[in-house]
């Protein structure tokens, strides 16, 4: 019977070689839905992320939305990704459920509010106690983004 074990010094050598392929990739993100409750225009929020050799680079529009600019790959404690509806949208989820007591056709309107208009939440945690996040409108590009940015940062994943 043959084992096809590989070594510790092969399995740390194909690791930190995954590490070098991460290094310098760049991720878009766009929020599904608006940041601004009486914005008519579209307001989604977009997050450009590079990963360096020793951080990440967090670059977010509307400004005022880019509360951490570079986390260090070490300080990086947990990455979790959520799904959110923002507020604006979960009061026209609450609206249209009430009007549809009235009239049964509205009911379609809160599936198609949380259907379309909900975005994921990436949360990046740090040790000193401070969170980055960013919104995603793919769940597939969140989920992506999040193992890889574990592998980089060290995290086991369960």
């Amino acid at each position: 019977m043959k084992q096809n074990h590989q070594s510790n010094l092969d399995l740390h050598t194909n690791l930190s070689h995954d590490k070098d392929l991460l290094i310098g990739k760049s991720y878009c993100f766009y929020s599904a839905s608006g940041s601004s409750i009486l914005s008519l225009t579209n307001s989604k929020i977009k997050s450009e992320v590079r990963i360096g050799t020793d951080r990440i680079y967090i670059s977010t529009i509307p400004k005022k939305f880019n509360k951490v600019p570079e986390i260090l790959l070490q300080d990086i404690s947990n990455v979790t990704v959520s799904t959110v509806l923002n507020g604006y949208n979960t009061f026209w989820v609450i609206i249209t459920i009430i009007i549809g007591f009235f009239y049964p056709l509205f009911f379609v309107c809160p599936i198609l509010i949380l259907l379309f208009l909900r975005h994921r939440k990436i949360s990046i945690y740090q040790r000193n106690n401070t969170k980055a996040i960013i919104y995603s409108k793919s769940k597939q590009d969140a989920e992506n983004f999040c193992n890889d940015l574990k592998h980089l940062a060290g995290i086991n994943t369960r």
